[in-house]
């Protein structure tokens, strides 16, 4: 029989504060644990999340040291809309959680914020999704990329790209019409991006734009 994922532990300074913080992501710990050593709580799926006090793993590790530097773990969080990212993450906020970043509209079309909890640890809060129009998400702004790319470069795409004919200059302008098109669409649908018509165009293409410049390490 192969090893069962169980459980993720995370050593605290502040079990108090700790507690405070994932509750209000709507984990539910015993009452009065604040005080404890070890406290954890149930995942759904049944996964555990623990916490253990600084002097709770020191009475088994007495050389254990608290970890330094930039955290290398972030917490998950998924919320039913990406209004609800921007409730929750005001909500941490005034509760006087510290904020790293700002909610913000993920290239992949989903909604991020990111919380740090008592012991500089990432928390991301995301949106709900449907893994399916992600991915359609993530394909059209690749291909609206790749066809923007044509048409500055005036070639084909890789090393032994072809120049482009009148014909394929005309034929990748309407493809990224069309391509921009089909990312403001899958984007109000995934309600990212709210406005007209126009403006959701504007915004794929502008945003494509400004992909496609870093990706190239230019400035278009």
């Amino acid at each position: 029989m192969s090893p069962r994922f169980d459980a993720i532990g995370i050593v605290v300074s502040d079990m108090g504060a700790t507690l405070a913080f994932y509750r209000l992501l709507g984990l539910s710990f015993p009452e009065n644990a604040e005080d404890e050593g070890h406290v954890e709580a149930e995942l759904p799926g049944g996964t555990r999340l623990m916490f253990d006090t600084e002097d709770m793993v020191r009475s088994f590790d007495p050389t254990f040291e608290p970890p330094s530097g930039t955290a290398r773990i972030g917490l998950a969080f998924l919320c039913e809309s990406p209004d609800e990212v921007d409730r929750v993450y005001d909500t941490m906020c005034e509760a006087g959680h510290r904020s790293e970043r700002e909610p913000f509209d993920a290239f992949w079309g989903q909604r991020y914020a990111t919380v740090l909890d008592p012991q500089d640890r990432a928390d991301l809060v995301a949106c709900a999704a449907d893994p399916t129009l992600d991915a359609e998400i993530v394909v059209a702004r690749v291909a609206l990329r790749r066809i923007l790319g044509m048409l500055l470069t005036g070639r084909t795409p890789g090393a032994d790209g072809a120049p482009l004919t009148a014909w394929d200059y005309a034929r990748c302008a309407g493809l990224a019409f069309q391509g921009a098109g089909a990312v403001s669409r899958l984007l109000r649908a995934r309600q990212s991006l709210t406005g007209g018509l126009e403006g959701a165009l504007g915004s794929a293409m502008g945003q494509a734009l400004k992909e496609l410049g870093e990706e190239w390490g230019v400035e278009l």
